[in-house]
């Protein structure tokens, strides 16, 4: 396997070699959360939707957008946190965006918070605990 050398942090971080199980794991994982959100978020919707809790969507959104962060994470943990924040802040109004083009679907400015809010409390906890542990 050719070695990828770059002074770009971005590009090393991106280019790892995937010799270790652990990041071919969580960019798996990565890749296939990433189909599945994508597919469940933009296909038609119902023209009634039927949440058996209120706001039941928006803890769908802040979940899943936890579950992206940890992932993130995980697959590219050399990448800086401002960069996967942006990433993942950008999958999430690309999604409302994509879904104005699905039948009975639409752009919620509450599903957008939602998607931010769960991307700035996993890194937000994740700070506090390397904080508390004295991690760098």
């Amino acid at each position: 396997m050719q070695k990828v050398v770059s002074s770009n942090l971005i590009t090393r971080s991106i280019f790892l070699p995937l010799s270790d199980s652990r990041l071919k794991l969580f960019r798996c994982a990565l890749a296939l959360a990433t189909c599945v959100f994508l597919t469940l978020a933009l296909r038609p919707g119902m023209s009634q939707p039927v949440d058996s809790l209120p706001h039941m969507d928006k803890l769908e959104h802040f979940g899943a957008f936890v579950l992206f962060a940890f992932l993130a994470q995980g697959a590219f943990p050399k990448l800086p946190t401002w960069v996967k924040i942006g990433v993942l802040a950008a999958i999430g109004l690309g999604v409302e965006l994509g879904q104005m083009a699905v039948p009975h679907r639409h752009f919620s400015v509450g599903d957008l918070l939602a998607n931010c809010a769960g991307i700035g409390v996993f890194f937000a906890a994740r700070g506090w605990r390397k904080q508390i542990s004295g991690e760098k």
